[in-house]
Formats: structure tokens, C-alpha cells, sequence
């Protein structure tokens, strides 16, 4: 009789209810990066995997393989039957995959950042200080609070904090607002180097033909541009929650980690494609077209990762070099 009240008891219905839904959205979600992952692997193989390694391909392997990991490898073992302390060890290191996560985006929006600012170191260290806000709430979170993992009939392993509706308000905050500030401020320095080079023209955004500004512009513009609105609609449904806990954090969250991933591995295989294209036809004599220079080279790269993309001339369509990304 206990066991009956306790089934329907209205709060635990809310939570099996809530959860069930949370674990369909995560499959959609998983869902899209497997299949993202199947679509792009050929490029992945053509690009990557058969050119010389280099800083951008231990970016790209990071970026992609942590969310294979975190997203669709740890995520479907969670509806693994397993006991109450393998469930509580569980969830911390899906946790810690998770959130280990956020490091090489932070060096993907410093790295852009250093490209797009023609080298300025300080400009781009503020860009992955403020790219690493997640990864400082969410690290604080594990250290500081904890997260415990307990068995749910058909939902399965769920890991939670106890964190109250106001912490979890803040952290989210505090997470996507420096999210939101470091996407804000690549975008900001793409559209004064697009402003300052003259790419940014109908003749630019019309061409068929991949550059190196091309995809550090458009394509970097558009794709951070998706993750801008991504973390400002988690941040503000999250803000306007009025509800406990459990319910606080948007659902949003879902799907912004597997399309933040699926965007800058996108935006990487762009790089590579573009660089081999630069590199096979610049070793077969090809001349390309070039307009007038207007400024000096912009390096996408740094002694530190290896060299990424080569060097992009201001005013110039195409690429003026053949180093290798």
C-alpha cells in the first residue's frame, strides 16, 4: 500500500516525467551527432587522418572524440542496468567528460580570436579566459557541490547536484553569460577583420570558390552566430524559471553542447578541405586569382598548436601561402 502511495505520489510522477522527457531530447540529440559523425567521417579520413598531424588536428580529435565520449558513448550507458555505487562512480566520470568539454572550445574561440586580431596575444587570451567560464562553474560544481548518481526505474542512472533553484540560477548565469560574451566578442573581431579587409562584399558572399577568408569569415561568423543564440536561449529560459530545481536549467543545454561540437568540427573540416586544396593545386603549378592587397598576412596558427591555416592576406580572396593545417 505504501509502494502504491509512493508511485503516485505527485512529485515523483513530475520527476519521472521531466526525466523521461530530458532522456528523449538527449537521444535526438545523440541521435543528430552519430549521424553527423557518419556523414562527415570520409572528410575526417581525407583531411585528417591521412595529412600530417598537427596542432589543428589534436583540436579537431579533441573537439570531436570528447563528444563521442561524453555525448553518445557515456550517455547511452547510463540505461545500462547497474548497482547504486557503480551508478554513483558512473555519473562523476560522465560529468568530468562532459566538462572536459569545454577546454578546447575555449582554445578554438582563443585561436580564432589570435587569427582574426592579426596575432594579438592579449586580445585572444581574454577571448579563451572567458571561453573557459564554463568549465570553471561546471569544475566548481563537482569539486564544490558534488553530483550524485542514483538508479530510476526505466529512466535509468541519473546523476544530480544539490545545488537550490537560486545556485543553479547563478551558475547558469555566470556559465552561458561568459559563453555569450566570449562568442560576442569573436564575432566582433571577425566583422572588424571582414570590415577592415573588404571580404565582406556580395562577390565574397556569392563565390563558390573555398578560401581561407571565406571560412574564417562567413562560415566562423555563421556557426558562432548559431552558438550565440544557442546560450542566450539557455540563459534566458533559465533566468525566467520560476519552478524547483530540478526543473531550473533549460533544456536548451541538450542540444547546445552536440551542436557547439558538430559546429567546430564542421568549421575545422572546412580548414582542412580548404588548406589541401590550396596545398594539392599550389604543388600542380595552379596560379590563383588575388585581388589587392590591402594589409599585411593574418596567421591562423601559432608556434604553440602547430601551424593551422596558413596565412591569409587581407583583401585577398584566396590563399597566399601553402602552409600545412
Amino acid at each position: 500500500m505504501s509502494s502504491s502511495t509512493a508511485t503516485l505520489n505527485p512529485e515523483i510522477l513530475q520527476f519521472v516525467s521531466a526525466t523521461l522527457l530530458d532522456n528523449w531530447l538527449s537521444i535526438a540529440a545523440v541521435t543528430f551527432l552519430a549521424y553527423d559523425y557518419v556523414i562527415t567521417f570520409g572528410q575526417e579520413v581525407q583531411y585528417v587522418w591521412m595529412r600530417k598531424k598537427t596542432g589543428a588536428s589534436c583540436l579537431f580529435f579533441a573537439v570531436r572524440y570528447l563528444a563521442l565520449l561524453a555525448l553518445v558513448f557515456l550517455e547511452s550507458m547510463s540505461y545500462i542496468s547497474m548497482s547504486d555505487h557503480s551508478c554513483a562512480v558512473f555519473v562523476k566520470i560522465t560529468a568530468s567528460a562532459q566538462i572536459a568539454q569545454y577546454v578546447p572550445w575555449a582554445v578554438f574561440s582563443g585561436l580564432r580570436a589570435l587569427a582574426l586580431s592579426g596575432m594579438n596575444w592579449p586580445l585572444a587570451t581574454a577571448a579563451f579566459v572567458i571561453a573557459c567560464g564554463p568549465f570553471a562553474v561546471n569544475v566548481w560544481t563537482l569539486a564544490v557541490i558534488g553530483v550524485v548518481g542514483e538508479n530510476y526505474p526505466v529512466v535509468g542512472c541519473i546523476g544530480s547536484t544539490a545545488l537550490t533553484a537560486a545556485q543553479a540560477r547563478i551558475t547558469v548565469g555566470v556559465s552561458r553569460g561568459s559563453a555569450i560574451a566570449a562568442d560576442l566578442l569573436v564575432i566582433a573581431i571577425t566583422l572588424r577583420y571582414a570590415t577592415k579587409s573588404g571580404t565582406w562584399t556580395l562577390r565574397h558572399v556569392r563565390s563558390s570558390i573555398p578560401s581561407f577568408t571565406r571560412v574564417l569569415v562567413m562560415n566562423g561568423t555563421i556557426y558562432f552566430l548559431a552558438l550565440l543564440t544557442l546560450n542566450s536561449l539557455h540563459l534566458i529560459l533559465t533566468l525566467v524559471s520560476i519552478v524547483e530545481v530540478v526543473e531550473a536549467v533549460s533544456q536548451v543545454t541538450i542540444f547546445t553542447d552536440p551542436l557547439t561540437a558538430i559546429l567546430i568540427c564542421r568549421f575545422l573540416l572546412a580548414l582542412h578541405s580548404t588548406n589541401a586544396r590550396v596545398v594539392d593545386e599550389d604543388s600542380s603549378g595552379s596560379q590563383f586569382d588575388r585581388e589587392e592587397d590591402n594589409g599585411g598576412p593574418l596567421q591562423f596558427a601559432s608556434a604553440i598548436v602547430g601551424t593551422m591555416g596558413g596565412t591569409v592576406a587581407l583583401g585577398t580572396e584566396d590563399v597566399m601561402s601553402n602552409a600545412q593545417y
